[in-house]
């Protein structure tokens, strides 16, 4: 595996979904990751990733407090650089 790779699978994974049995499909699927933090809003994922800085977030669209435009200020607020993955179900 390239480097990127091996220090994605050593980073910590955010996952923001509002349904608990996504969330789980989600994270039962990406096992490599060893760090999987689930936060089911917004302003849980805003605040986490003001104190943690994941390294990667699979953000749910359809949040009951946070829209589509929204979503962005996630990275802005992390102020660090981010892959993010957007999901709609």
């Amino acid at each position: 595996m390239s480097k990127d790779v091996n220090k994605l699978l050593a980073g910590q994974l955010l996952i923001v979904e509002d349904d608990a049995i996504t969330s789980e499909l989600i994270s039962n699927n990406l096992t490599a990751i060893k760090k999987i933090r689930i936060v089911a809003n917004g302003k849980s994922a805003v605040e986490f990733c003001q104190l943690y800085k994941p390294d990667i977030i699979v953000l749910d669209v359809y949040l009951p407090d946070i829209n589509g435009i929204e979503r962005y200020r996630l990275r802005k607020e992390a102020t660090i650089s981010l892959n993010s993955s957007t999901m709609t179900s």
